[in-house]
């Protein structure tokens, strides 16, 4: 909207348009979500005066597709798997942040020439970029990418950057397990970057100043994220199948001061302090002190005490999150009930993120997103918010004219005294005349109730109109509506074929945007069929086509949808108590 009007237009509304985003961002609520092969975590949370707090916090064990099973083609079993467990925590939001695993990505450390945002986003969509990289994407149309800047040196004239890549059948196949369940996702991220901005909620940015260090000790996962505000770095730890086996048992152990439990430690001590003293190193640090531990162990006493004899001076400390937030009463349940409460660290992590249509400086220590086409997904929102706030002003200055003008009219109906008395003489003559009148009460009076009752019963026009305008823009040539119709004035159902179920998903997710639709819903989806082809190219009263002689079009979907429709000004759909009432006449 104001982004089209030019940088010299744009300048001059920034002031206002940054009130709008901080508004507009004090209001943004996002589900935080954890997304694993056998559970799902969701968290909600919302600040009051700095302090977080976790409204909505869940944690569903799910059905998993089994490792002989193609994940990609297996999103609308995981849709219902999500929808179950998100739909429990009771919540009107629908945008979600999704932390995944880093199985399925790739994640750089890199120190690039200073770039603004644009820039740098265009560097990263060409091939010159990865010429740096002894392995590259073999084609970077394939790829999702994604950036965060941790620390601009002025003085160098150079940056860390967090560069973060994903395959894109992976990254739309997690998108639409969620908008198949009914969600909107605004933000893609991977759990190293969750820790850290959970981190962040408890210690600010100035806590970065010195490195933060997690653990994450589990059974899925054994790796190490360091942090500061000088770069990032992630790796994994290599344990050995025998050293795991021990380690799975040593909390049964009553002492682990022996030299049989030295050596299995040290092991793992090493890794630890080797990646320590390279971050040392690298961003000139003094040696590290703490560590976070993250993990789904009841008990990781011995665990952490084995470590901390290899390290020496090094703690090593469990994620808390009562420290980080203040929990409701419904949270506090699931939070206890967790095998071990460092687990909500992640979903805590991912719940901070937000779209942030606005760009506003945020708390985020990390900001990776991997969602395809984020960058539109904020320009509709901004747009939207925007013409709210001109609408609004609109009313403003409406309700003021009035105020401003009634008052004048009043204080002139006064002074017209005379021309009222005037008008009384009239009304006495016009009275003597009324007998004449008397004959056309009835029928007025009957004309005037007819045009109430139709006023009543309302009109969709004006929303159905503007609904088909948008029609051309939206539904793209990979669907052909094959029915359209118009239940109770507000409802359009609708079905089609189509090429593929992400063109249909886009068409919904475009219908949802649109102002005049309050709801779109997918009421069914199912593989096109021969029967389905003959189907469509038959004309009644003609014989049935043969196969091989019809178009040969590339269709493998048909679907039914619904659209809920929100009237426009001035505008109103049927008045409930007055059908009703109609109704019930009818029956006497």
């Amino acid at each position: 909207m104001i982004d089209k009007l030019g940088p010299p237009i744009a300048k001059a509304f920034a002031p206002i348009i940054k009130l709008i985003g901080k508004s507009h961002s004090k209001n943004e609520r996002v589900i935080g979500v954890v997304l694993r092969d056998k559970f799902i975590q969701a968290a909600e949370i919302s600040y009051k005066k700095n302090t977080c707090k976790v409204d909505n916090f869940t944690n569903q064990q799910i059905a998993g597709i089994g490792e002989d099973q193609d994940f990609l083609s297996a999103t609308t079993y995981l849709s219902d798997q999500v929808k179950n467990a998100l739909d429990s925590i009771k919540t009107k939001t629908k945008d979600v942040a999704i932390s995944l695993d880093t199985s399925k990505a790739q994640i750089y450390n890199l120190q690039i020439p200073i770039m603004d945002q644009e820039s740098l986003t265009e560097s990263t969509a060409f091939g010159g970029f990865w010429d740096q990289f002894d392995e590259t994407p073999e084609s970077l149309e394939e790829f999702e990418t994604s950036y965060s800047v941790v620390n601009t040196n002025e003085e160098l004239g150079v940056m860390d950057v967090v560069l973060v890549t994903m395959e894109k059948k992976f990254v739309e196949a997690y998108s639409n397990i969620f908008r198949l369940a009914g969600y909107n996702p605004v933000v893609i991220d991977l759990a190293p970057f969750a820790h850290m901005n959970a981190q962040g909620i408890l210690l600010g940015k100035e806590g970065f100043e010195t490195p933060n260090v997690i653990l994450n000790y589990t059974k899925e996962e054994k790796s190490i994220t360091i942090c500061s505000n000088k770069g990032f770095q992630y790796s994994e730890l290599n344990i050995i199948e025998a050293d795991q086996v021990l380690l799975d048992t040593v909390e049964e152990v009553e002492s682990i001061e022996t030299e049989f439990w030295d050596e299995i430690f040290e092991r793992l001590g090493s890794q630890i302090k080797q990646y320590l003293v390279e971050y040392e190193t690298k961003y000139e640090f003094d040696p590290i002190s703490i560590i976070t531990i993250v993990t789904d162990k009841i008990k990781i006493k011995n665990v952490s005490k084995g470590i901390e004899r290899q390290l020496g001076d090094v703690i090593v400390k469990h994620y808390n999150p009562e420290e980080t937030a203040e929990f409701s009463d419904g949270a506090k349940k699931y939070i206890d009930s967790l095998s071990n409460k460092s687990l909500a660290s992640e979903a805590i992590g991912i719940a901070s993120r937000k779209l942030n249509s606005f760009n506003l400086e945020t708390n985020e220590i990390m900001s990776v997103n991997l969602l395809s086409n984020f960058n539109q997904v904020k320009i509709n929102r901004r747009s939207k918010s925007l013409g709210n706030f001109c609408l609004m002003i609109s009313m403003i200055f409406v309700l003021g004219f009035i105020a401003h003008v009634l008052p004048f009219k009043i204080l002139k109906i006064s002074n017209n005294s005379s021309k009222i008395t005037a008008a009384a003489i009239l009304k006495e003559d016009l009275e003597s005349k009324q007998s004449l009148l008397q004959g056309y009460n009835a029928k007025i009076q009957k004309i005037n109730e007819d045009t109430r009752i139709a006023a009543s019963l309302g009109s969709n026009l004006k929303t159905t109109a503007n609904l088909y305008a948008s029609l051309s823009q939206i539904v793209s040539k990979d669907i052909r509506l094959t029915n359209f119709g118009i239940e109770e004035k507000n409802n359009i159902l609708f079905s089609g074929v189509a090429k593929n179920d992400q063109a249909v998903i886009n068409m919904m997710n475009q219908f949802s945007e649109n102002e005049f639709v309050s709801d779109s819903k997918i009421e069914a989806m199912v593989e096109f069929t021969n029967e389905d082809r003959l189907a469509l190219y038959t004309v009644q009263g003609q014989p049935v086509p043969k196969l091989e002689d019809l178009p040969k079009e590339k269709i493998s979907k048909k679907f039914n949808s619904r659209l809920s429709l929100k009237p426009v000004a001035d505008e109103v759909f049927d008045d409930e108590a007055m059908v009703m009432n109609l109704l019930k006449a009818g029956k006497k």
